[in-house]
Parts: structure tokens; C-alpha cells; sequence
């Protein structure tokens, strides 16, 4: 029920993360979000206000953060050709620009 409701929201609020990196259609047309390793507050903001709970690798948010919320690495919400929303490491977008 949950996932239907998260579905649901995204489909609401036009967003639509998808999930497996050969989904990812190059180039990037926009880069909305940066998040620098040891930022922290960012994780509740992806999962409420962008409605991840994984990335685009499929490894789950909270494995993105340690316990006290610090980002683990750099990552970036981006948008792709087709206006998809991911989101990925920041070194990855090199790939499909």
C-alpha cells in the first residue's frame, strides 16, 4: 500500500524516478540537486520531497547516508532527454554528457 501511495505521489507531482542506470537516457539536460560527501539533511529531503528511496543503482537511501544523515558520497538529482528524474552519483553524469 505504501509503494502504491508513493507511486501515486510521484505520479501527482509529475516525478518519476526510475530505477537501473540503462534507463538513463543522455544527455543531461538538467542538474537539480548537487549533494557533496559529509553533506548532511539531505536524505529526508530526497525521500519526502523527491520521492527516492533508492538511487538509480538501486541501493537504498539509507545506505547512501550514515546514521547521523552525512552523505557517503557525492550524488546529484539530474533530469534526462526525456525530463526522467534520477537519482545517481555525481561522477556517473559524465558519462551521458
Amino acid at each position: 500500500m505504501k509503494k502504491l501511495l508513493k507511486e501515486r505521489f510521484q505520479q501527482l507531482a509529475g516525478l518519476r524516478p526510475l530505477y537501473g542506470l540503462n534507463e538513463v537516457r543522455g544527455p543531461i539536460e538538467n542538474i537539480e540537486i548537487n549533494i557533496r560527501k559529509g553533506e548532511g539533511g539531505m536524505m529526508d529531503e530526497l525521500r519526502d520531497n523527491y520521492g527516492f528511496e533508492e538511487n538509480v543503482d538501486g541501493v537504498p537511501i539509507e545506505d547512501l547516508f550514515d546514521d547521523e544523515g552525512i552523505a557517503l558520497r557525492d550524488m546529484s538529482v539530474i533530469y534526462d532527454q526525456r525530463d526522467d528524474m534520477y537519482l545517481m552519483d555525481t561522477e556517473d553524469i559524465e558519462k551521458y554528457h
